[in-house]
């Protein structure tokens, strides 16, 4: 699971978790890199996401595209 869940977002085919400590978890459809992990692979399970980002705050998405405040 993805640890203490602080806001959520919902893509089309795709979810973001934010996390208390302003970490992002992305599962879903993947086909444009729209989970933010830098790849196109799919995924069923939560993943963490946007490394490069630290501090996240907010979290919101789109058909595919995901955004990362």
């Amino acid at each position: 699971g993805v640890p203490n869940v602080v806001g959520v977002a919902a893509g089309s085919d795709h979810s973001l978790f934010l996390t208390s400590a302003g970490t992002v978890y992305a599962s879903g459809y993947n086909t444009y890199g729209q989970l933010g992990d830098g790849t196109t692979t799919d995924r069923h399970t939560p993943v963490q996401v946007a490394a490069g980002v630290p501090n996240v705050v907010g979290v919101a998405a789109g058909s595919d595209h995901s955004l990362f405040l």
